[in-house]
């Protein structure tokens, strides 16, 4: 019963996130790269390959690269992507440098990442009385994952159109890592919890302050149809 009803929290989440929050950011996107001028994108945190989807509708011809340390997400995600050549998954988490992180894998696997719950966060309290558990079991299981910087993984000379970084609180990690030397990228897209959720997350003025060191500027603010969360775009200048 419990499975179940997490199950249609998910199945509606998704459906109201497709009508207002997709909707709008497809719309700017469309903006952006017109012509199908969207053709190399890296997706951080693939999960469920909502975005890699919402990608497809801006240039159905997109070459993906994506990581997704989840391992039983990143099974479901090769057998769901098997037939698109251009579309390559790793069962890897990114972070600040090569090596293991534990993670934490959340009863609603949207949630999940390396960040630790903040337990008396009233977000947290509210997610878990929505879902029907206590807080305390919002987490299913811990472990530990292999994880890459991203400037060990992409070439200094090929162009990025687009990062997407959905990591759940680590996102200050991914980009440093991402920054360790330089690499051509048009626009940065990640989420920001306006909340306490996560007991270590870097205040979202420190990330856009390493962003703007490394010559990344805000462009749009999309908000999400639930919680007290956006999807910010940065753009290199």
């Amino acid at each position: 019963m419990k499975y179940f009803r997490i199950y249609i929290i998910r199945k509606l989440l998704a459906l109201i996130e497709t009508i207002f929050y997709e909707k709008k950011l497809i719309k700017f996107y469309k903006k952006i790269f017109f012509q199908n001028s969207l053709n190399y994108v890296i997706d951080v945190g693939v999960n469920r390959g909502q975005s890699i989807d919402l990608f497809h509708k801006i240039n159905k011809n997109v070459e993906i690269y994506g990581f997704e340390p989840n391992p039983s997400l990143f099974d479901k995600l090769i057998l769901k992507y098997s037939n698109n050549t251009k579309i390559t998954i790793y069962n890897l988490g990114c972070s600040e440098d090569n090596g293991k992180k534990l993670f934490y894998e959340n009863i609603l696997d949207e949630s999940s990442g390396f960040e630790e719950i903040n337990y008396t966060s009233e977000w947290v309290k509210k997610k878990s009385k929505i879902l029907g558990i206590k807080s305390k079991n919002l987490i299913d299981k811990k472990y530990y994952v292999n994880v890459i910087a991203l400037s060990e993984f992409l070439k200094p000379k090929q162009t990025i159109d687009l990062i997407k970084i959905d990591v759940e609180g680590h996102e200050y990690m991914v980009l440093k890592g991402l920054f360790k030397k330089y690499i051509d990228i048009k626009f940065i897209q990640f989420e920001v919890h306006n909340d306490n959720m996560y007991k270590n997350s870097v205040a979202y003025i420190k990330i856009v302050e390493l962003l703007n060191d490394n010559g990344f500027f805000e462009l749009k603010t999309i908000k999400h149809s639930f919680g007290d969360i956006n999807d910010v775009i940065f753009k290199k200048k």
